[in-house]
């Protein structure tokens, strides 16, 4: 289904695109996990960055969570589902998140602009990876941003706010 299509193509063709314009080191970490995981291995040997990705077993939230901190950048997919639990948790830890951010229903949502680096195309993958990767002042920043944009509207807190929002508007319109 169209919720299983993660993006993975956009993220290593964006990869690869960065990649063949600065021929930067670059440590790729990727998890052998997904349905596309054949033509994703087959894409990253085509462009030329198959030498860059490690590839990792299934991992334990606890290893993903270790990963995380290890990142500097992390993506999330790139598809048209949303946001993952996984993508708003790098974000937590002051990680940049690649990934579709489907501006059209978080903006909305949350009355903000959303501090995931929106990505929907190879180009956009690019230029993200042009902004956080040679600034790294910037990637701190949006690093920074991006917790406390999860803290604002993800937290605990936050969410049962917002439940009580809603519980309270829809009391007061049954009176």
């Amino acid at each position: 289904s169209q919720l299983d299509f993660k993006g993975n193509d956009i993220m290593i063709k964006g990869l690869a695109l960065f990649y063949q314009k600065y021929s930067m080191p670059m440590e790729l970490v990727f998890v052998n996990k997904g349905e596309d995981v054949k033509e994703s291995k087959q894409l990253a040997i085509d462009l030329g960055i198959s030498h860059l990705i490690t590839w990792l077993e299934v991992l334990t939230q606890k290893e993903v969570y270790e990963e995380y901190c290890k990142a500097d950048i992390v993506f999330d997919q790139l598809g048209e589902s949303i946001v993952s639990m996984g993508g708003l948790d790098a974000m937590s830890i002051g990680r940049p998140l690649i990934a579709n951010g489907r501006v059209e229903i978080f903006d909305d949502l949350l009355k903000q602009k959303t501090e995931i680096c929106n990505a929907t195309s190879a180009e956009d993958v690019f230029i993200w990876l042009e902004k956080l990767i040679l600034d790294k002042e910037y990637c701190i920043k949006k690093g920074k941003a991006s917790r406390e944009f999860v803290l604002k509207h993800f937290s605990g807190d936050a969410l049962v706010n917002r439940i009580e929002e809603k519980i309270n508007k829809y009391l007061i319109k049954s009176k």
